[in-house]
């Protein structure tokens, strides 16, 4: 079995600004704030909470997986299963 991937992946650029993009859509526009990207991807279908996603800053992700708690790993690290 493959591991789980994340539906939306949220990204800080090194301008410290947030874009996300999910495995049916992406923005193209930057966010200032983790919260506005958020917001945003909303109106796109994102639910923070039934769904698998992970935001990357500063060179660590954290997942955030429903019904288990958020770990924080070096980007490109995979959470245990």
């Amino acid at each position: 079995m493959y591991p789980e991937r994340p539906r939306w992946i949220f990204i800080c650029s090194p301008a410290r600004d947030w874009t996300w993009r999910s495995v049916d859509a992406f923005a193209e526009t930057r966010f200032p704030s983790l919260g506005d990207a958020t917001e945003n991807a909303a109106t796109h279908g994102f639910d923070s909470f039934s769904q698998y996603w992970t935001a990357t800053e500063n060179g660590r992700t954290t997942h955030f997986r429903p019904g288990r708690t958020s770990i924080n790993l070096p980007a490109g690290d995979e959470p245990p299963a």
